[in-house]
């Protein structure tokens, strides 16, 4: 049986005493050198008492001897709880480093396209914008709270940036960016609302505004419904609808004269009009946007086109507009009927079947489609092909020049097809013929698009 102790007087040696020291010195404290002796597992951090270590017969861990500390030495200890170390250590001091972000810019994206960053801000679509945090150091990371996910609607708008950077770099201030998202414009100029001549037949006439944009609607129409002869001003209010209405500007209205016509003015000079030609056309379904053109149109005539972009298969009535020089008699609309036809189903011909039979052969028919000898290659008649030349008047909108009578398995592409600005280009249209057929020469015409003239007053 272990003797009770409590109450006598705990002998100290030297070294207790020298550990009893240590107990009251701070971490950093050098003891002399013979008077240290191995690790010890109680770590003393450099704002530490060597009174507050660990005490135990414990030993040090690998986390200890690798932690990134300077050990200034141990001490040997004896006390109730057996033999053990105190080591006093020392944390070595690590100085940081700043990130250079002065070269950290923003920008806005919008998931296809990138926007300067700015007061002006950008304009809404319906498609999310996101900030984007440019130029990071390596290392760096950002997030925009608030705007992760991107933001739609119209307003002013004020996100935080947090930065993240490691351990060997001091911390990244937050930082904070702006994104304006002002109201969106309709894109109205494949609207088509035309000034017309139309002669007098004493029946009541209006224009109307065809091929509106998503979600925008006619409210109304001012001067329509007319039926006596001279200029009428046809104007047409727009309205945004859909649940994103308030999203977009309002829709300044369009206005195009409406003019019944008795016949040519004698004080005016008159075109020769017998030049114009404006056909009907019926085209196969290729999924390709159809359209016809006024040829033998007089030089200074400018033309545009309604309802003249169809794909699908119908009947559709194109009527064109004819813009002359101020001076001259006006051009009466003319009216083409173009018809886009479904696609035939291609037909398999197959053997007959009987004994000695056409494409059966001794013994009958196999059911296989019949092979066809390689022929030799065959040439297009080309003759009824039309690719001519364009006059457009300018509206904002792209206009574009296409070959005519072309077979639908012939491919045609373009170069320099398209022009929204007032000048002339010459286009070339390339074609693609099957095998069995020899090739196509390319053909050229010009697009050509004419400032429009000012409509005259209202007459009588």
């Amino acid at each position: 049986m272990r003797k009770e102790s409590n109450n006598k007087p705990r002998k100290w040696g030297i070294k207790a005493m020298l550990f009893a020291a240590l107990f009251s010195m701070t971490a950093g404290t050098t003891v002399p050198a013979a008077e240290v002796e191995g690790p010890g597992a109680a770590v003393v951090t450099e704002t530490e008492q060597v009174a507050e270590a660990e005490v135990g017969p414990a030993f040090a861990t690998e986390e200890a001897k690798t932690s990134p500390v300077v050990i200034v030495g141990t001490a040997k200890r004896e006390d109730n709880y057996g033999p053990g170390f105190v080591s006093i250590q020392k944390e070595e001091t690590k100085v940081l480093e700043d990130y250079d972000m002065s070269e950290v810019n923003y920008g806005i994206f919008d998931g296809e396209q990138y926007f300067e960053y700015g007061e002006a801000g950008v304009s809404y679509t319906g498609k999310p914008y996101f900030v984007t945090v440019n130029n990071l150091p390596e290392g760096v990371t950002a997030t925009v709270i608030g705007n992760e996910e991107g933001t739609i609607n119209p307003g002013d708008y004020n996100f935080v940036v947090k930065f993240q950077g490691d351990e060997n770099h001091n911390l990244i201030p937050d930082s904070s960016c702006f994104l304006r998202i002002n109201k969106g414009t309709k894109d109205m100029s494949g609207v088509e609302f035309w000034s017309s001549n139309i002669p007098y037949d004493g029946e009541i006439h209006s224009l109307y505004a065809t091929r509106l944009p998503e979600n925008v609607s006619v409210v109304r129409y001012e001067g329509n419904d007319v039926k006596e002869p001279g200029w009428h001003l046809i104007t047409a209010y727009f309205a945004n609808t859909g649940d994103d209405a308030g999203c977009w500007n309002d829709i300044p209205p369009m206005q195009a004269w409406l003019n019944i016509m008795t016949g040519p003015d004698p004080n005016l000079k008159s075109f020769d009009e017998s030049s114009i030609k404006f056909e009907d056309a019926t085209f196969r379904y290729n999924g390709q946007e159809r359209s016809i053109f006024a040829t033998g149109v007089p030089e200074g005539v400018s033309v545009a086109y309604t309802n003249n972009r169809n794909i699908a298969p119908g009947t559709y009535a194109i009527t064109a507009h004819f813009y002359v020089p101020d001076g001259y008699n006006p051009i009466l609309d003319r009216t083409a009927i173009v018809k886009i036809e479904k696609r035939n189903k291609a037909k398999i011909v197959t053997s007959s079947g009987g004994s000695g039979g056409s494409g059966g052969g001794s013994g009958g028919g196999s059911g296989r489609p019949t092979p066809n000898p390689t022929p030799e290659k065959k040439d297009y008649d080309t003759s009824e092909w039309r690719f001519e030349s364009q006059k457009f008047l300018y509206d904002g909108q792209e206009h574009s020049i296409f070959v005519t009578g072309v077979p639908s398995e012939v491919k045609v592409t373009y170069d320099n097809n398209g022009r929204t600005e007032v000048g002339t280009s010459l286009v070339t249209a390339h074609f693609e013929v099957p095998e069995d057929y020899n090739s196509v020469s390319d053909m050229t015409a010009t697009l050509e698009i004419v400032k429009p003239e000012e409509k005259p007053e209202k007459k009588d």
